[in-house]
C-alpha cells in the first residue's frame, strides 16, 4: 500500500487522486464527518484505501453535512470494506 494524503482527510492509507482514476463506489454515508473518519480509520486497519467526500465549504459551513458525509472505497474493495464496517457496526 502507498502512503498519501486523503483526498478530503490525511489518512495513511487513502486513495491518491492520480492512482489511475479507480471506480469510487460509496460503502456508507454518515451523519457527520468524526464518525465518517472513525470508519475509513477501521479500514484503513484492515489495509483498504478510502477516501471521505463531504461539502463542508472548507469547514466553515458545517450545516452542509445535512447531506451526509460519503466514505467512498475502490469498486472491488466495496464488499471487503462492507464487512470491516458492519463487524464495527456491532460491537
Amino acid at each position: 500500500m502507498r502512503e498519501a494524503a486523503a483526498l478530503g482527510g490525511g489518512a495513511p492509507s487513502a486513495i491518491k487522486k492520480d492512482d489511475m482514476d479507480p471506480e469510487l463506489v460509496v460503502v456508507r454515508t454518515f451523519g457527520n464527518r468524526i464518525d465518517a473518519e472513525l470508519a475509513l480509520s477501521a479500514l484503513s486497519a484492515a489495509d483498504i484505501q478510502s477516501t471521505i467526500l463531504d461539502d463542508d465549504g472548507g469547514g466553515t459551513q458545517p450545516e452542509l453535512w445535512l447531506r451526509g458525509v460519503s466514505l467512498m472505497v475502490r469498486a472491488e474493495d466495496a464488499e471487503r470494506a462492507e464487512e470491516i464496517l458492519g463487524q464495527a457496526d456491532n460491537r
